[in-house]
């Protein structure tokens, strides 16, 4: 370990190998664990907060070793994204709640940064759930042909834009008409996801969560 020169640099090289590949998940937890430290005592929580996240991280590492242990090799790749689809709702949530805190005196920089985020992290939620469908077979692999093909995702992502644009317009006078922007915006991101991830057959997506 000693020619690394951090854990994520060791973690990314180990992963690239089965037989190093444990030592890559150790140094990336070891990593991982290090930079939410840092943020922790660089933003300085209340000892209560910082109990509640003890008390998290605890419980969902404990889920996290009891699904690996069960995960075969062969299972990875809808295991994979079946945790994606948490990210992506995970980063829903935290947008959603950071673009309506104090929205009328928020940055536009802000506003538009979260309001992004929610786009995102919606695409990833349901685009991950109907990855872990197709790869776990509980659901057709097939391509889905989708009316219009491809102008259907445009439309959908001008729809975004749109309500962008509106979300920041009426965030300074008008902070729930904001909101009903932002929830709009946020199903078309579920929708999406749905519309972009359907279309990809299952065979190329186990051969893409393979390779990566």
């Amino acid at each position: 370990m000693s020619r690394f020169t951090d854990p994520a640099e060791g973690s990314i090289s180990s992963l690239a190998s089965q037989v190093t590949a444990r030592q890559g998940n150790v140094l990336g937890i070891l990593g991982v664990a290090f930079g939410i430290m840092a943020s922790l005592l660089a933003v300085g929580f209340e000892p209560d907060v910082l109990a509640q996240f003890a008390l998290l991280t605890v419980a969902g590492g404990s889920a996290g070793i009891m699904i690996g242990r069960r995960v075969t090799a062969m299972e990875l790749p809808q295991t994979v994204a079946a945790l994606h689809s948490v990210v992506g709702l995970a980063a829903v949530f935290t947008c959603i709640g950071s673009a309506l805190a104090e929205l009328e005196h928020a940055t536009t920089l802000h506003s538009v940064l979260s309001y992004l985020g929610v786009i995102v992290g919606g695409i990833t939620f349901t685009g991950s759930l109907i990855a872990f469908a197709k790869l776990s077979g509980k659901m057709s692999s097939k391509p889905l042909r989708l009316m219009g093909g491809q102008l259907t995702n445009a439309g959908l992502l001008s729809a975004n834009l749109a309500t962008l644009g509106a979300f920041v317009a009426a965030a300074p006078t008008t902070p729930m008409v904001a909101a009903g922007f932002l929830g709009a915006s946020t199903i078309l991101s579920f929708i999406k996801g749905f519309t972009l991830t359907s279309t990809v057959g299952g065979a190329d997506m186990r051969t893409y969560r393979l390779d990566t």
